[in-house]
């Protein structure tokens, strides 16, 4: 996110300097230079540090500083003279120049602060093999999701994985895992891999026996090629049906494990444990 904040204080400093030159306050130049400079100076220590950033604020810094001595030779000449105009035009330069070079430093903290921010979110909601949201991510939904809407949460194995793996390598067991979440992306429903040979399917509005027969059909290509099946537990729930996404998960992860005792793709309901 944008820091508004930092933007709003640069905004501040700029403002005091238009009054002092407003007001034409004796001496206010000197404090203002110096008080933005010790400011600038204590963001780049705790901020900084010696990342590229500082090379841009640094020049920013030392333009600022130019344009106050330059604000000094400002009263030495008169306002008319040639010499005068051109101080002042200088003045004016350089002070554009150094808020220029520190906004730019400030811009680039903000966006490596985000880029920062968005690979941190990945590595903690998102799995790295699949992209699919990871265990975390399916509990934060769940915790919204049982507390104002209904739905259903599939729970899905991968039956005959451990056997492809060890038959063909990991390789191929990460690009069978692969194939199963691009299979299950296609549900238009959210998809999270929770673990090994596990995935989840959580649905809103979505039929939850239709998406397991289409599952059910979708698998096949997969069932001839790597010799791999689906086992399908289906927990239904709405608003406050169940106290915490754990109990949901393990009415899921119960019907999931009647239906792998058929040794073939099918899918059990969790409330009756019999072929929904």
């Amino acid at each position: 996110m944008l820091h508004w904040h930092a933007l709003f204080w640069i905004a501040i400093l700029i403002g005091i300097r238009g009054l002092i030159e407003l007001l034409q306050i004796p001496g206010g130049h000197d404090f203002f230079g110096l008080l933005i400079t010790c400011l600038l100076l204590c963001y780049a220590w705790f901020h900084l540090g010696f990342r590229t950033e500082l090379r841009s604020f640094l020049l920013g810094i030392s333009l600022y500083l130019t344009a106050s001595v330059l604000d000094w030779l400002d009263g030495v000449f008169h306002p008319n003279s040639p010499e005068g105009r051109l101080v002042n035009m200088l003045d004016d330069l350089f002070f554009a120049g150094g808020i220029f070079f520190i906004g730019l430093a400030f811009i680039r903290v903000m966006l490596e602060r985000d880029k920062l921010e968005h690979k941190l979110y990945r590595q903690a909601y998102l799995d790295e093999l699949t992209e699919l949201g990871n265990r975390r991510a399916l509990f934060a939904q769940l915790e919204q999701a049982l507390i104002s809407t209904s739905g259903a949460l599939l729970y899905i194995d991968v039956n005959l994985f451990k056997q492809v793996n060890d038959q063909f390598g990991h390789d191929r067991g990460d690009l069978v895992l692969c194939e199963c979440a691009k299979l299950l992306k296609q549900s238009n429903a959210q998809a999270f891999r929770i673990g090994g040979d596990e995935f989840a399917l959580l649905l809103s509005d979505e039929n939850p026996q239709q998406i397991c027969e289409r599952l059910e059909q979708q698998v096949r290509p997969l069932t001839a090629e790597h010799g791999i099946s689906f086992s399908i537990g289906v927990a239904s729930f709405t608003a406050n049906t169940y106290d915490n996404p754990d109990a949901l998960l393990a009415a899921a992860d119960q019907a999931m494990y009647s239906a792998k005792q058929a040794f073939r793709t099918q899918h059990r309901n969790a409330t009756r444990g019999e072929p929904t």
